[in-house]
């Protein structure tokens, strides 16, 4: 039954997507990942760990996540009226006074609208800056000020999913920070949750890891920018996004950082304007046919031949990121894998030890991890020490014994090759004297 490999090939055969990639996630951490197809019909490359993809509107979440900890900083109310804060005059025609807050852009009520916006598409990178052209947008003195750019409602009355406004959310970083949005972006999240190959713009990765986009038809389609990216032209992989998630299901917390206050991760997750949408605060709500949770998260693409899903349970701390090089959604495979991911975690809550530290072991780490042929163990010893390093599966079994001697005082290595240890989830401890420490690995 499980790993769902066959349902996920299935699916792509059925409705001819290339290439996938899949995350599932429980508690802190990534229980299960696995890459499917090609990155590239024509030459046949595989998507692997490496492989970029586009992760369109998911990049709304993250610059939610962004304006939000500026707001915690007190920087920013979520219903101040940025109008007053912008440096241009944005005016919308059909009001007698303008007044759009963060909250309005995060739910896609601020009144304003995308208007003729594949004319703002490029290929490549966009030449204009993102405050460029917000201004020109949004301003009427601007060269796309249209009337076609607003509704005729007040804020938070209306709901019209925009790129533009989520723009002019993350222009508001450069406002209140100084920094470009980019630069600020890369620093407060992306740095911090080690998503260190995610990125906005073209010229900032290796174009050989980016995934071509296939229509159904097998079509490729070019690289495409806009100017105002905060909302539509992030790219990352499936293992990057999934640390963001883990920050969603984990109370704000991402490897004992704290990333956001829980509280503002609860204010994400309600929905703002129950009579206009499903939305929360850069977030959407979804219900999954196989399971009784509401979920949360986001969905990005389906054109331009991409599609890409992070959805999160916080109910039971297990989240899904799928990305594909196809513009089909597929919420029948996220449904499948949200049953993978509490299986998985189930099986690691019952059997896993708590990790212990002693006054024996400095510490205990394991690169990489999840790994796959092998991986590195090390550790520090204050004093000289018996040690006894082992590897057990979650039935308490033991698998392998990696080494039992007398080691001195210092940092210790070695190198675990994995053999025939099959694929799964196992406990790595390491022995001491009478102390021991132990943290899960994963064998992909």
């Amino acid at each position: 039954m499980y790993p769902p490999h066959e349902l996920i090939r299935n699916k792509m055969s059925a409705v001819n997507i290339p290439g996938m990639q899949v995350c599932v996630i429980g508690i802190d951490t990534v229980l299960w990942h696995h890459n499917y197809g090609y990155a590239n019909l024509n030459d046949s490359t595989p998507v692997t760990d490496s492989t970029l993809f586009n992760a369109f509107s998911i990049g709304k979440s993250i610059t939610g996540a962004q304006v939000l900890q500026l707001q915690e900083k007190g920087m920013i109310g979520l219903d101040e009226n940025i109008c007053h804060i912008v440096p241009f005059n944005l005016d919308n025609p059909y009001l007698d006074y303008d007044s759009v807050s963060i909250r309005m852009l995060m739910t896609h009520t601020s009144s304003i609208k995308d208007y003729n916006f594949e004319n703002h598409v490029v290929l490549g990178d966009p030449a204009e800056s993102l405050a460029s052209f917000i201004a020109n947008y949004l301003d009427p003195e601007g060269d796309y000020y249209s009337l076609g750019n607003f509704m005729i409602y007040p804020g938070g009355t209306a709901y019209s999913y925009t790129n533009i406004g989520i723009g002019l959310n993350g222009y508001l970083v450069e406002v209140l920070s100084g920094i470009d949005f980019d630069q600020h972006v890369h620093d407060s999240i992306f740095i911090p949750l080690d998503m260190q190959r995610t990125c906005f713009f073209i010229s900032d990765l290796n174009i050989y890891n980016l995934a071509i986009g296939y229509d159904p038809d097998g079509s490729p389609n070019p690289h495409y920018g806009c100017s105002p990216y905060p909302g539509v032209s992030m790219r990352s992989r499936a293992l990057e996004l999934s640390n963001f998630a883990i920050v969603m299901i984990n109370d704000g917390i991402f490897r004992g950082k704290r990333i956001l206050e829980k509280e503002t991760i609860d204010s994400m997750c309600v929905v703002q304007y129950p009579t206009l949408s499903n939305s929360g605060l850069g977030l959407y709500r979804y219900q999954l046919q196989n399971i009784m949770d509401t979920v949360w998260g986001h969905r990005g693409g389906g054109t331009l031949g991409y599609a890409a899903h992070l959805l999160f349970n916080r109910d039971e701390h297990t989240a899904v990121v799928v990305m594909t090089n196809s513009s089909t959604f597929v919420f029948d495979i996220m449904d499948e894998l949200f049953t993978y991911a509490e299986y998985l975690r189930d099986s690691t809550t019952v059997h896993i030890e708590d990790i212990r530290f002693s006054e024996n072991i400095a510490s205990l780490n394991i690169q990489p991890n999840p790994f796959r042929d092998q991986c590195r163990i090390s550790y520090e010893l204050p004093v000289a020490s018996h040690i006894k390093l082992e590897i057990f599966d979650l039935h308490g079994n033991r698998v392998a014994e990696i080494l039992s001697n007398q080691q001195p005082a210092g940092k210790q290595e070695v190198i675990f090759n994995t053999g025939k240890l099959r694929p799964g989830i196992y406990i790595c401890r390491l022995q001491c004297d009478k102390n021991n420490i132990s943290k899960k690995i994963i064998r992909l």
